[in-house]
């Protein structure tokens, strides 16, 4: 196999270039290569996995991060792949990735034009009830007071075909709505997500991504026909109204997830936000609403701290003694 060395963004041409000595690689080359025998390596010292996924990437028109696209997988197996993948790019960042960090910003949408609306935050009760218990602000004398005097906002962003609606607060955002008509010429929703989050809140702070009444098909068929099965949990998703379901950190529900369209638009996100490996999402909750079958998602994001990454200190890197560093 050869060893890839440096990867290049993207100029003016569509795709990536892996420069080696020996060999001249596409993204789509790139992304067969290390995705053979299995889902990846979060510590890059296994052998690459299987993932059959030719991915191509879209130059929006922003210019500035390329959403891949790719045909729309129909087994458990073939989501899992997809998430394990992708968690490895924001986990691992000795991997090749195709997805650089977002420049976009405010001025660059107005400049497009885009709107903004800005809505009363109202909040109905069921939101509240999800929000209650997470690490966000919240009156320590009156715990069931309203949410929306810590500044809790309620937009929606439209433009080049392209609609956001939603809300955002202090760590956390939530997605009410998401349109793009197959002609947008938008910056993916991913990089608009960002920057509606970015226009109130530092987003080195967000915690908590929620996607409510999901209508996405892929997603909503993927959760009610290959996640909630009798075979897997011994009821399906129309069983148990009000059911709550968490899933952890590498399980494969928890990739098959992150193999979903809402799934990879979180993903992306991350990676247009943030350093690779200093973010990881640490659980993925799916729910429904009492009296409603419509499918709600919850993405829990945590930032790694030092102890998570081990640096050798200056004197060892300077000829000292070997084996020590600081955590």
């Amino acid at each position: 196999m050869a060893h890839v060395n440096n990867v290049s963004p993207p100029g003016e041409s569509s795709s990536w270039i892996v420069e080696d000595e020996e060999v001249n690689l596409s993204e789509q080359e790139i992304i067969a290569l290390y995705c053979r025998t299995g889902p990846f390596s979060l510590t890059g010292t296994e052998p690459p996995g299987n993932f059959n996924e030719e991915e191509r990437e879209r130059v929006t028109q922003s210019n500035r991060i390329s959403i891949p696209e790719e045909p729309v997988p129909t087994a458990f197996e073939e989501f899992q792949a997809a998430g394990s993948v992708r968690q490895t790019w924001i986990e691992n960042p000795s991997v090749p990735c195709p997805i650089t960090r977002s420049e976009l910003t405010v001025q660059h949408l107005l400049d497009l034009g885009w709107s903004i609306q800005d809505r009363e935050p109202y909040l109905d009760w069921f939101e509240v009830n999800e929000i209650r218990g997470l690490d966000v602000p919240q009156d320590p004398e009156d715990p069931t007071g309203r949410l929306e005097d810590f500044d809790y906002r309620f937009e929606e962003w439209s433009g080049q075909g392209a609609k956001w609606i939603g809300w955002t607060g202090p760590r956390l955002l939530v997605v009410s709505d998401i349109e793009r008509t197959l002609d947008s010429t938008s910056p993916p929703i991913a990089e608009v997500t960002k920057i509606v989050y970015e226009r109130a809140f530092d987003i080195d702070g967000l915690k908590y991504v929620f996607f409510q009444n999901v209508v996405n098909k892929q997603t909503q068929a993927f959760i009610k026909r290959l996640l909630y099965t009798t075979e897997r949990l011994g009821y399906t998703w129309y069983d148990r109204p009000g059911d709550h379901r968490v899933w952890e950190r590498n399980s494969p529900e928890y990739q098959a997830l992150l193999g979903t369209r809402i799934g990879k638009i979180v993903l992306y996100l991350i990676l247009a936000s943030y350093l690779r490996g200093s973010r990881r999402i640490t659980r993925i909750v799916t729910y429904h609403i009492a009296g409603s079958m419509t499918v709600n998602i919850r993405f829990d994001i945590e930032t790694l701290g030092r102890s998570s990454r081990r640096r050798k200190c200056l004197s060892c890197l300077q000829g000292g003694r070997g084996g020590c560093y600081i955590l």
